[in-house]
């Protein structure tokens, strides 16, 4: 059998379909009041609404990585300052993962553009994360990324965990 497994996005949708298949409890309570304009504008979402259509959790997510793989602040810096060379902005320090509030996260976003890309997934978003990815992974980006792993005292930065996406 030649079964392609389930992506992560593959799981949500189903376990999002499972739930809303499950039989829900009766209930005796009363309709809750009806919330004003503040308290409807100051609810999160429900993320289980974005998975229902097959595209949707794909799109959310898009959305967030698309929306900050730019974003240099706030952010948090976790290394090893050897000299004042090595205080500098987000962006100077690594020029392709200074978004998303922390390297490893900025590193997440980009893997879940590159592997969105082109698949035909979120198609109305290809043009713009291709634009995205092109700004981002030029060659000076990459040799300014590669020397921020080559300065002293990085041996261990975002080993294994961060590392092991990039």
């Amino acid at each position: 059998m030649n079964a392609k497994p389930l992506s992560i996005f593959g799981l949500c949708s189903l376990a999002t379909a499972l739930v809303s298949c499950s039989p829900q409890p009766e209930t005796n309570e009363e309709p809750q009041q009806k919330l004003g304009q503040f308290e409807q504008k100051n609810i999160a979402p429900n993320p289980a609404d974005a998975m229902q259509s097959p595209t949707g959790a794909y799109d959310r997510f898009a959305r967030i990585a698309l929306d900050c793989v730019n974003k240099q602040y706030p952010n948090k810096i976790s290394h090893v300052l050897g000299s004042a060379a090595d205080v500098a902005e987000p962006q100077a320090l690594t020029p392709i993962f200074y978004g998303c509030f922390d390297w490893h996260s900025s590193v997440h976003g980009h893997w879940l553009l590159v592997r969105l890309w082109g698949q035909d997934q979120v198609p109305e978003l290809d043009r713009e994360i291709a634009g995205v990815l092109d700004a981002k992974f030029t060659e000076d980006n990459v040799r300014g990324e590669l020397a921020y792993f080559a300065g002293t005292d990085r041996a261990s930065f975002e080993r294994p965990y961060g590392i092991a996406w990039y």
